[in-house]
């Protein structure tokens, strides 16, 4: 299995589960991620676009 890039100087990289949700929003001039396991829903929704071609 190839190793994925290392990231970029001065950024970082965060590896999550694929059945974990986030999101973004600006916080006090910064960008805050909140994470969460996905819904059922969600969960089928992303099956099915991942299935499209």
């Amino acid at each position: 299995m190839p190793q994925p890039e290392p990231p970029a100087r001065g950024t970082f990289a965060l590896l999550i589960p694929s059945n974990m949700s986030w999101q973004a929003s600006s916080f006090g001039g910064a960008l805050r991620l909140d994470f969460r396991p996905m819904r059922p829903r969600e969960r089928a929704s992303r099956v099915r676009e991942k299935g499209k071609p």
